[in-house]
């Protein structure tokens, strides 16, 4: 016969149980601000049609700040989004580069524009890529080639987002923005058919 539950378990367990749906509802939170820097540099730097480098260095400085904020909350996030990551530090690194006057990599990101990004994030994807064993999508090493599959596709898509911003001169919105939006909604898709497989047994 099972014993009685106590007042002081069910009190415990309501405890845990609200603790539990909090941090869920704080990483759905994260989850779904994790480009906010991005939004505000992109919308700082063209704003009314102001898209010069001068802007650009200005909006690299005022979203650093964001960008810093957003890295120390979603520090405890696994796995955690690479393109986040790699926007955060495009951002980062362009703020060093106004703040601390750095002549060549101000020449660089203008030269590339949002080019630079995707570089960045081409980069990152290919360091986990060769790195981790289940690519940069994945916590899950179980199932190192499904990862891998897909940290590859995701590559693949990382360098096809350059050829807006190389092609065109759209503004940063669909040269920066639209590519990054079409990038997360693949990693969304990818990361949860990996994590899917993750359920059953390796």
């Amino acid at each position: 016969m099972a014993e009685p539950t106590t007042v002081a378990q069910q009190t415990t367990t309501t405890v845990r149980h609200r603790a539990a749906a909090a941090d869920r509802h704080r990483t759905g939170l994260l989850q779904h601000t994790q480009f906010v820097p991005l939004t505000f540099f992109v919308l700082y730097a063209s704003w009314q049609g102001q898209d010069s480098f001068a802007r650009w260095l200005l909006a690299f400085e005022y979203s650093a700040g964001l960008a810093l904020l957003q890295l120390w909350l979603c520090r405890q996030l696994r796995p955690v989004n690479k393109l986040m990551l790699a926007a955060n530090l495009y951002l980062l690194l362009g703020a060093a580069a106004s703040v601390l006057q750095l002549s060549v990599l101000q020449w660089l990101l203008d030269l590339w524009r949002a080019q630079a990004l995707f570089v960045g994030i081409a980069l990152l994807n290919l360091l986990c890529l060769l790195t981790l064993p289940a690519g940069c999508l994945s916590a899950y090493p179980q199932h190192q080639r499904a990862g891998q599959t897909a940290s590859l596709l995701l590559w693949l898509a990382s360098l096809l987002a350059m050829l807006p911003a190389m092609l065109t001169q759209w503004s940063l919105l669909y040269s920066a923005f639209l590519p990054l939006l079409l990038l997360s909604l693949l990693e969304k898709w990818l990361s949860r058919r990996v994590s899917r497989l993750s359920l059953r047994p390796a």
